[in-house]
């Protein structure tokens, strides 16, 4: 939660994937941005998470944002449709108070970062995972250090960019929850088959080097988990706090570690959790190494249906 004392304010933005406010079944919460906010909070940051996508105030929310002169607005974006909306919104940053640090972060930064810097409305980019970068880049920013200091960002000075090496990957048993207080819960639907879900992401990275696939760049064939136990407990405290009982694991793949998996889906059953889990995504030639014993796991765990991806 925000702090009293706070030494500013961070603004987060969620650009729409297209023009206008999306009314389709499905508005996903900006998870990236939720994972962001604790570590800034834990800076002494107040953090404000504005979403272009679902959220129906967020113009009036993003013009008071600016009047309060945030420290630093941080933009993230997929490749795609998405980056016209994100252009514009930093162009207009920059138009009301060129001295407001624009900084962009996700995806598509991190695997075009020169290109990204480019732009004229970027200050600064993160890439790869932000959440402790994103922090001290903060820090440096707010207490005049030199960007230089900050691992895992590229800058600007003049017409030249600096780019300041790669950070360790997170240990993710040391993650905050994500800040969901930061949204409106109920400006979110994820319906499948009837049912409301919600992501939730219990691993990160993948081994495989698909050709079409950004992960091996990002996350460079390294996979991590987290506790199987406490991912339990996030799904438990989901439950009680917003009553929602279907989860999307978006796990960039969550089959590679077989008894990592089976632990976690086994955990629900124990738990009693009488949970919904939406489609997930296997690679066929781990479909083929499953037995019968891992599909009725997944069955007795709540998965609805699964999609089989052919890799290349």
């Amino acid at each position: 939660m925000a702090l009293h004392n706070s030494k500013g304010k961070v603004i987060l933005f969620n650009p729409a994937p297209w023009t206008g406010i999306s009314f389709y079944r499905r508005r996903v919460r900006p998870m990236g941005l939720i994972h962001l906010a604790p570590h800034l909070e834990a800076h002494g940051y107040t953090v404000a998470i504005i979403d272009q996508f679902a959220d129906p105030e967020w113009e009036k929310k993003f013009e008071e944002s600016l009047e309060e002169r945030p420290v630093c607005f941080g933009v993230t974006s997929m490749t795609g449709p998405q980056l016209r909306q994100a252009i514009g919104i930093s162009r207009r940053v920059k138009e009301k108070d060129s001295g407001i640090p624009v900084v962009w972060g996700g995806v598509h930064t991190s695997i075009r970062p020169v290109e990204v810097l480019e732009n004229n409305y970027v200050d600064v980019v993160v890439i790869g995972e932000g959440e402790v970068t994103l922090a001290e880049l903060t820090d440096a920013l707010v207490e005049g250090h030199s960007l230089s200091e900050v691992k895992g960002i590229g800058y600007k000075e003049g017409d030249r960019q600096f780019f300041t090496g790669s950070r360790p990957f997170l240990d993710l048993a040391q993650e905050p929850d994500p800040a969901y207080h930061l949204i409106d819960m109920a400006n979110y639907h994820e319906d499948i088959m009837g049912v409301d879900h919600m992501h939730l992401f219990g691993s990160r990275g993948c081994i495989y080097d698909c050709a079409y696939c950004w992960d091996p760049v990002v996350n460079q064939r390294k996979h991590r988990v987290t506790a199987p136990g406490r991912i339990v407990e996030q799904m438990i405290r989901i439950i009680r706090d917003y009553g929602i009982r279907g989860f999307v694991f978006g796990d960039d793949n969550f089959f590679i570690d077989m008894e990592w998996a089976h632990e976690v889906l086994e955990g629900i059953v124990r738990a009693g959790l009488d949970v919904h889990l939406g489609k997930v995504f296997i690679r066929a030639d781990t479909a083929s190494r499953m037995g019968k014993e891992t599909l009725d796991l997944m069955v007795r765990a709540g998965y609805l249906e699964a999609a089989l991806a052919a890799e290349a």
